[in-house]
């Protein structure tokens, strides 16, 4: 029986990934639902400034999180009883633009986190590759050995043989599925 229920973020403005597990007494965590929330760039319009545009995004990436923390929203058995955010820690880019976004991002997160009183454990994108077995420094071919880590570590994923499987069934581009990995 699951006897904690947690919410996994690979936290960013534009693709962010979540997984919802539950974690049982003994054994590895179970996916009950994952995804990838996309935001698009300039949906109203060019009379609309980047700092707007950008301000509703991080709106949209509230909104999405603080539907699934809610017991409102949805009948899945999980919403409303989540305890825990488990969150890659944020990344410092070397461009401005791309940092002021990603701490946006992590604004709108950690208010509606706040919100539902979750706790947060953070651990560094280092921290995770070592304990997935995951060698360091491995540029692109990193994210497929994550990918591959993640799922000999989950097995079956919601019905499915991966979470990539399980991504595509449910629309997910390819090249989006490194987010909800990540998360």
């Amino acid at each position: 029986a699951t006897r904690l229920i947690l919410l996994g973020l690979d936290v960013a403005l534009v693709n962010t990934g979540w997984v919802i597990a539950g974690l049982g007494a003994v054994g590895d965590p179970e996916v009950l639902a994952a995804g990838v929330h996309v935001t698009a760039k300039g949906l109203h319009g060019a009379a609309q400034g980047p700092t707007v545009d950008n301000l509703r995004r991080c709106h949209e990436l509230y909104a999405m999180l603080a539907g699934q923390l809610d017991g409102r929203g949805g009948d899945e058995p999980w919403r409303g009883k989540v305890s825990v955010a488990c969150v890659e820690g944020m990344s410092w880019v070397r461009f401005a633009a791309a940092t002021a976004k990603m701490a946006l991002a992590w604004g709108a997160v950690g208010a509606a986190l706040g919100q539902h009183g979750l706790a947060i454990a953070e651990r560094s994108p280092q921290a995770i590759r070592q304990a997935l077995g995951v060698p360091k420094n491995k540029g692109t071919a990193g994210k497929k050995l994550v990918a591959a880590a993640v799922d000999r570590r989950l097995g079956a994923c919601l019905g499915q043989p991966t979470l990539g499987a399980y991504l595509k069934t449910r629309g997910y581009a390819v090249g989006l599925h490194e987010h909800a990995y990540d998360s």
